[in-house]
């Protein structure tokens, strides 16, 4: 599967939209460790006394929602500036995708984005395979299915959530 598009071809404000949801992750997953090893703590210590690392994790705890607060509030800024949203009148609905790349609203992340497109080898491909190895096997044509896109099926997908938006068949 080759990629013609990429994280490369993302604009600034979806690459810090990226991030924010790769950091809020990353605070959930941690928000989620301490809760349970607090819980564990609990669980293990006798109910007169508490476990000396409960302030620690109290306070780590509490920088945690601070900073999820925070990245809620820088996302709720990008999304509204605008920067990701086409006209309307250019988006298009997604039954209508074709072989390049457009701007269609992801049913997954609601955002305006313009897809990003990747070419797939199927059954189709291997059956033109088939079909130039009868042809002109001797000068190696049945390898062209696999060298040119113009015999793959497209996929689109959304550059934001990296969600599959649509397959389109090439026949």
């Amino acid at each position: 599967m080759s990629d013609t598009g990429g994280e490369s071809e993302l604009d600034p404000a979806s690459k810090a939209l990226w991030l924010i949801a790769f950091r809020r992750q990353h605070l959930q997953h941690r928000n989620n460790l301490l809760v349970k090893a607090r819980d564990i703590s609990l669980r293990a210590q006798p109910s007169d006394t508490a476990p000396p690392q409960d302030n620690i994790n109290v306070e780590e705890l509490e920088a945690i929602q601070a900073e999820l607060e925070e990245l809620s509030k820088r996302e709720d800024m990008l999304r509204r500036s605008g920067s990701l949203q086409k006209d309307p009148q250019d988006v298009i609905p997604q039954d209508k995708l074709r072989r390049d790349s457009d701007w269609v609203k992801c049913d997954s992340c609601s955002l305006v984005v313009q897809t990003v497109v990747r070419h797939r080898v199927t059954n189709t491909t291997w059956f033109m395979c088939g079909i130039f190895s009868a042809v002109g096997c001797l000068f190696g044509c049945c390898l062209l299915p696999f060298l040119l896109n113009y015999f793959k099926d497209v996929s689109h997908y959304c550059p934001n959530c990296k969600a599959k938006i649509r397959n389109v068949p090439r026949f």
